[in-house]
């Protein structure tokens, strides 16, 4: 059984499970398809999986990919400006409880793809600059943070970068 069949049979994730990474309330969304294959995602929702720990915070959606191999996305939907430090804690926050899940499946956070994510209808010249030179540690690994507006699909943004 892979991660993703782990992931859907297991009761700790039952309530986090989504069909696709969208902000409630939002316009704003992340579309997964990618044309002509097939592949095996799960969405989880940030915030169930965290619900209830006081002071962590997470992002709204993490997703699972198994194209050729797992691709994680940990994705931030903003319909409104972006708020820089209210964003790190939670992409921050948010790779914790990835790597959390990844050690409960015995995944290596090395044999995977990782993406951090934020997607806003709108971008203030100063978030923009702040977010184009943010890194995120996970496991001791750093990671860059892309932005993009809203609405875009998640292989045409990982296909325009490179993981670190």
């Amino acid at each position: 059984m892979d991660i993703i069949e782990n992931i859907e049979n297991d009761a700790e994730y039952k309530e986090a499970i989504e069909k696709r990474c969208k902000d409630k309330g939002s316009k704003c969304l992340l579309t997964l398809h990618k044309s002509g294959i097939e592949y095996k995602y799960i969405v989880l929702k940030g915030e169930k999986l965290v619900k209830g720990i006081k002071g962590i915070k997470a992002c709204d959606c993490i997703i699972f990919i198994r194209d050729k191999f797992l691709i994680i996305g940990i994705v931030e939907l903003k319909s409104k400006t972006v708020k820089v430090a209210d964003i790190k804690k939670k992409l921050e926050d948010s790779s914790g409880k990835v790597m959390e899940i990844l050690n409960k499946y015995n995944i290596s956070h090395n044999e995977c793809s990782v993406y951090h994510i934020i997607l806003a209808e709108k971008w203030n010249a100063v978030a923009y600059k702040i977010v184009s030179t943010c890194k995120i540690n996970m496991g001791g690994k750093m990671f860059s943070v892309i932005h993009d507006k809203c609405g875009k699909n998640f292989f045409e943004i990982i296909s325009r970068c490179t993981t670190e």
